[in-house]
């Protein structure tokens, strides 16, 4: 099917997929603008915004993931002389 001319049935599958897509992208465009608000009034408030979208990436890790990337930073960071 993936060159044969489109039947009606699959025309209008296929249509129906598009305009799930679609309305997922608007969303995710509102989601998106939410969160800008949202950093834009912690920053206001004299928070980070680049540390708290770090803090939100680490508590999104398990803590076998956390601790292996704690470690890589420790060795990186010794290796470039950093510490």
């Amino acid at each position: 099917m993936k060159y044969e001319m489109l039947g009606d049935n699959s025309k209008v599958e296929l249509i129906q997929f598009i305009e799930r897509v679609e309305v997922k992208i608007s969303e995710r465009k509102l989601i998106n603008e939410d969160i800008k608000e949202i950093l834009a009034e912690a920053e206001a408030g004299g928070y980070e915004k680049k540390t708290i979208k770090e803090m939100i990436k680490l508590r999104g890790l398990d803590d076998g993931e956390r601790a292996e990337l704690e470690q890589l930073r420790d060795i990186y960071a010794n290796a470039l002389d950093l510490v």
